[in-house]
């Protein structure tokens, strides 16, 4: 009985192990197309920017798609969508200063 009850235990344990990798590996993907979208349009705002002759500089503003990339897989999701949010709001602000 006392065996029964530990081989059920291990296999339980198992089971959720599993479905905790399972969770994790979903998510890992899901985070690299995220950070291959958010390298994209980083790299689209700086050439925007460069296009509106913003003259921006900084780490947000640099046209390496890869290194933005991965930035934000070291990075929570939300500070990734600030950076975005960041240059949206100073693309728009130096289009409004050129009108």
């Amino acid at each position: 009985m006392r065996d029964t009850l530990i081989k059920r235990f291990i296999l339980f344990i198992t089971i959720i192990a599993g479905i905790v990798l399972v969770a994790a590996a979903a998510e890992a993907g899901n985070k690299k197309q995220f950070c291959k979208g958010y390298a994209a349009t980083a790299t689209w705002q700086y050439h925007q920017a460069i296009a509106q002759d913003c003259g921006f500089q900084g780490a947000y503003w640099h046209g390496a798609k890869n290194l933005h990339k991965m930035w934000c897989m070291t990075q929570p999701r939300w500070s990734a969508d600030a950076g975005t949010n960041h240059r949206n709001i100073k693309l728009n602000q130096c289009e409004a200063q050129g009108e």
